[in-house]
């Protein structure tokens, strides 16, 4: 999740690096590529060879981690799932990782499901529906959209760290690229206030179970969470538990209150947030739910939502076909190749565009990718800082893709 200013794209893995000191955050493949490099076709397939997936248990000790998903789908079918475990797992058939930013193409479902309902107008400004102190005096932030927010284009930030650091904007919103967490936290609020419902709530309701995405969260559920593999720092030393801890003890408080903690909005956890975690401040970056990157899920029930994303025509997802387009219509640039829809990266090229988007928390990676043209997608979750010295070898040998975007997000 790293930070861009206008047009120039730069490395996210740099981001984590930084976040990581804030305690919350989280050889050569022996086969031959057999594709070329370039835009996958309708015969390609993604499947990974019979020589990657034999070399990824060597890879994973390699790297320091001891897990990694992944599935595979094609024509609207999931064709393939594999876990490679190195050590025993709850429910090893179908472990659960965090998944960080593979949070957003969900909220980017969820304001357009908003949007269909005539809840939401993408291009109203968000200080209309939910104003932010921070940014009361800054004239160029009241024409901050949910667009620009789903788009990256909004200005702000990525993330605050410390007491005393405001909401800034970076430059004018729409004239340039700059990936933002913040302005996802944000839209979450305004999801909340215009639904009267917690975040995680709506989300369960209207994406989750009607997709049965039954092993999937954003925020804590102690019986998923006891699912949760342990995640790996970069010397293969296992990371603490930020999120688990936090959602233990928040969920401690909802059982005394009688409560539901999938309700909780945004401002009810800040209020409780003080008397569980003395050293962090309550901001958007330490908090959840988080519409920018909590989600815990398996690669199953991942590839249940890019199913949908690909061949379900807005059906279980509530929404259009015309509107579910725009998710992948290019809206901020990022380079010469790259472009920002609602929600996804885009990198085209030979006339084929190729939707990503990768995730990051301080032991987590993975990827998303998603070929709409010929309906194919995959998705790769592993529990380690190292995990793209993992995944990075295997998308690119199993899709044949240059895919130039994995080396900047």
């Amino acid at each position: 999740m790293t930070e861009h200013t206008g047009f120039a794209p730069c490395n996210r893995r740099k981001f984590v690096k930084k976040a990581a000191s804030f305690a919350m955050l989280t050889p050569i493949w022996g086969y031959c590529w057999g594709q070329s490099f370039g835009m996958s076709n309708s015969a390609t397939s993604w499947i990974p060879s019979k020589a990657m997936k034999e070399s990824l248990s060597q890879q994973l000790k390699e790297h320091g981690l001891t897990a990694l998903s992944m599935a595979v789908i094609d024509q609207g079918a999931t064709t393939w799932r594999h876990s490679e475990n190195l050590e025993p797992a709850p429910h090893q058939d179908k472990p659960l990782f965090e998944a960080g930013s593979l949070s957003k193409p969900l909220a980017a479902i969820a304001a357009l499901q908003l949007k269909e309902q005539g809840i939401l107008n993408l291009d109203r400004p968000l200080m209309e529906y939910f104003p932010l102190k921070d940014l009361q005096d800054i004239q160029q932030a009241h024409a901050i959209t949910a667009r620009h927010v789903l788009s990256h284009s909004s200005g702000l930030q990525n993330w605050r760290f410390s007491n005393g650091d405001k909401l800034t904007l970076r430059f004018q919103p729409g004239a340039g690229f700059g990936y933002s967490g913040e302005g996802y936290v944000w839209l979450q609020r305004v999801m909340e206030k215009l639904t009267g419902k917690g975040y995680a709530r709506y989300v369960r309701d209207h994406i989750f179970d009607p997709l049965e995405m039954h092993d999937s969260t954003f925020s804590y559920n102690k019986s998923l969470y006891n699912r949760m593999l342990p995640g790996y720092k970069n010397d293969g030393s296992q990371g603490d538990a930020y999120g688990a801890r936090l959602g233990a003890a928040m969920q401690e408080i909802a059982d005394r209150e009688s409560s539901d903690l999938s309700d909780w909005n945004f401002t009810k956890v800040t209020e409780v947030y003080p008397s569980i975690e003395s050293n962090l401040p309550p901001l958007p970056v330490f908090l959840y739910p988080n519409a920018a990157g909590s989600l815990v899920t398996t690669v199953s029930d991942y590839a249940k939502f890019l199913r949908a994303m690909i061949d379900d025509d807005g059906g279980s997802l509530s929404v259009s076909t015309s509107l579910q387009r725009s998710l992948l219509t290019a809206t901020a640039q990022v380079g010469p190749i790259i472009n920002w829809g609602l929600g996804w990266g885009l990198e085209t090229t030979t006339g084929n565009t190729i939707a990503f988007h990768t995730c990051e928390t301080r032991y987590f990676k993975g990827v998303a990718l998603m070929d709409t043209q010929h309906k194919k997608a995959l998705v790769v979750l592993t529990n380690g800082a190292n995990g793209d010295k993992v995944y990075d070898p295997l998308v690119r040998g199993s899709t044949g893709l240059k895919l130039t975007a994995l080396n900047q997000f």
